[in-house]
């Protein structure tokens, strides 16, 4: 990778933007990892996630209005997760290992998460989270994926065997 590129990228790790949220266009997002996904050269790999990076942390530079969001169509990330998993494809040695990091990326954005709580369970008991959900959500929410982690809606759904609750 070229200094110049290497320079700038460690002036976007240091900036505050790194340790908020990052709101994005889902459908623009998902079409540039197609297109990242489908590119053959590496140093034209480097130069995508390098523009596509620059342009989240810079919203001036959005002509593709991934940062232009739509409340039914955005997705909302930690944006120093966010950050690191784009460093990762950056610092790919190879196509393959690009479509690695790619796929992760998406995996670990838009796939179900299922959380279980038997780590819950062991520190206070099964009787604690059937008394009080509000308790149990809060855990939820504070144990979920880093990539998850925002201020979206979420739907917790429990399922909890009450004659023997370390199996559910």
């Amino acid at each position: 990778m070229n200094k110049d590129i290497q320079s700038t990228l460690g002036n976007l790790e240091e900036s505050p933007f790194t340790r908020s949220l990052v709101i994005l266009n889902k459908e623009k997002f998902i079409e540039i990892l197609s297109e990242i996904v489908n590119m053959n050269d590496i140093s034209s790999i480097r130069n995508r996630v390098f523009i596509l990076k620059d342009t989240i942390t810079n919203h001036k530079k959005d002509i593709k209005s991934i940062l232009n969001i739509d409340a039914e169509n955005s997705i909302s990330l930690r944006g120093d997760v966010f950050i690191s998993g784009l460093n990762q494809i950056l610092e790919s040695q190879t196509v393959e290992e690009v479509k690695y990091y790619v796929e992760r990326l998406e995996k670990g954005i838009f796939d179900l998460k299922i959380t279980y709580p038997k780590e819950y369970i062991k520190k206070y008991g099964a009787n604690r989270m059937l008394k009080n959900n509000k308790d149990l959500a809060v855990w939820m929410y504070e144990n979920q994926c880093v990539y998850r982690f925002g201020d979206n809606n979420r739907l917790f759904v429990v399922l909890l065997d009450k004659d023997n609750p370390e199996r559910s």
